[in-house]
């Protein structure tokens, strides 16, 4: 026999009602809210792939890399590419529009993999820096300011340069370059001498085969520190700056199969 009287009963059976309501108002808030987070999402996705349609500017043979400055001084981007297979460099002078007007072809050494802007003479104006894998070399080009060029000069380096970076690897407020280079498993570095000119290469052990190689004071001592992708060992190598274009050797780091860029 039930202790319960009729009105206890009554009065459990609507708090337990009242408890079933909560629980279901709870799910369905919960529920709600879950819809309009993946709504959320969803629009969010959608905006992020809205791009006007692709359009296509003619380049040289087999383009491999591509700079991007203001090399004619309107306010405007423009274009460099590097062509490995016509070995020579593509400018493309930008209209503020997203539209590009073809601004002719620069030869350089064979087989450019890399081009990179940077101002290597110190007048205020973008120059481009182009390593050449076969002929073992980095093609300077000083910027008149107004989308041409001087001619090129050539500067050697190791075998097989991959890549190349501006920084300042001597605290002399130059403009220094270093090639990352495959074939003889090491990284030049070119002093710069301020006048878009450049001192015969250091060498610096950088793996089994570097492919690209990055510039920054990795641990904040003030001076450049370089990261270069071994393709070969599946790292990257960190080699740290003294502060007067040399390095320590180089720490190891490991990282996904075959890294191409950083």
């Amino acid at each position: 026999m039930s202790l319960l009287s009729t009105s206890d009963r009554a009065r459990s059976s609507r708090l337990s009602a009242r408890r079933n309501r909560r629980r279901t108002d709870a799910l369905r808030n919960r529920s709600r809210v879950r819809r309009l987070l993946l709504e959320s999402l969803e629009d969010r996705r959608l905006l992020s792939v809205d791009f006007y349609a692709a359009q296509t500017f003619n380049v040289g043979s087999i383009p491999k890399s591509v700079a991007v400055s203001d090399f004619d001084a309107d306010g405007n981007s423009d274009l460099v590419v590097a062509n490995t297979g016509s070995h020579n460099v593509t400018v493309l002078r930008g209209q503020g529009d997203g539209t590009f007007q073809f601004g002719g072809y620069l030869n350089v050494g064979l087989y450019p993999y890399c081009v990179i802007s940077a101002d290597v003479n110190a007048d205020g104006k973008a120059d481009l820096a182009v390593a050449n894998n076969t002929s073992n070399t980095l093609s300077i080009l000083i910027g008149n300011g107004d989308g041409t060029f001087q001619d090129v000069t050539d500067w050697g380096v190791g075998t097989g340069p991959y890549s190349v970076v501006a920084a300042d690897f001597n605290g002399d407020g130059i403009s220094d370059l270093a090639s990352a280079n495959y074939g003889s498993h090491d990284v030049s570095i070119l002093r710069g001498n301020g006048d878009g000119t450049f001192q015969s290469a250091i060498h610096s052990s950088a793996g089994a085969a570097p492919t690209s190689v990055a510039a920054k004071d990795f641990d904040m001592d003030g001076h450049c520190d370089l990261a270069v992708a071994d393709f070969a060992s599946g790292s990257v190598n960190i080699l740290r700056g003294n502060g007067d274009c040399t390095f320590q050797d180089a720490a190891v780091f490991v990282v996904g199969s075959s890294p191409m860029s950083l």
